[in-house]
């Protein structure tokens, strides 16, 4: 599996991609487990308690993994994980040209004013 950090959660981890090859089943897993590795601050951004953070994308292969089943999200070996934060003041266009990039590996040149968390 490829997981790729962006923005301030790719500050807090310090890389851009790793591949991950601990079995791993579901995404709440895995956010538990990238938390052991990248710390207290990584876990306030990736979750809320048992759930997915608000302050997080999470994409699977181009889709949010929200719209797939949150942190139960089953995931695959071969499956591409996005790790994101979410923007604050953007448009819904803004959102949708942020998951598109992110889906392609391409940078984002709309990009709203603030982040919803420093």
């Amino acid at each position: 599996m490829v997981i790729r950090f962006f923005a301030s959660i790719r500050t807090i981890t310090g890389v851009k991609e790793i591949e991950w090859s601990e079995p791993t089943l579901t995404l709440g897993e895995l956010l538990r487990l990238l938390s052991d590795r990248y710390g207290p601050e990584f876990r306030r951004w990736a979750l809320d308690g048992e759930v997915l953070g608000n302050s997080v994308m999470v994409v699977i292969n181009g889709d949010d993994a929200r719209h797939r089943g949150g942190v139960e999200t089953r995931l695959a070996s071969t499956d591409v994980v996005s790790i994101l934060p979410i923007m604050a003041g953007g448009t819904l266009r803004a959102v949708s040209s942020q998951q598109s990039a992110v889906s392609k590996n391409t940078t984002v040149h709309e990009a709203p004013p603030s982040f919803s968390k420093l």
